[in-house]
């Protein structure tokens, strides 16, 4: 997962915006909080906001450009 972890609700223009910016890491990297920040796998990671991005255990809520996930993942 390159230390890189992607929150996000299953609606949400947001959140579907986010998964698109990930491509084709998408199904190793994107963690889907069907019930929000109520989610169990949500709730263990401190999420409450979509999409949310954690790096090396740091939560870095809000939509992120392609580039801002390919220098912190290293992955291209």
């Amino acid at each position: 997962k390159a230390g890189i972890e992607l929150f996000v609700t299953p609606r949400g223009e947001a959140s579907s915006a986010q998964v698109a910016a990930v491509g084709q890491y998408a199904q190793r990297v994107v963690t889907v909080c069907h019930k929000g920040a109520d989610d169990p796998a949500c709730q263990r990671a401190k999420v409450t906001q979509f999409p949310t991005v954690v790096v090396k255990g740091v939560a870095n809520p809000g939509l992120k450009p392609r580039r801002w996930l390919e220098t912190r993942s290293g992955c291209k």
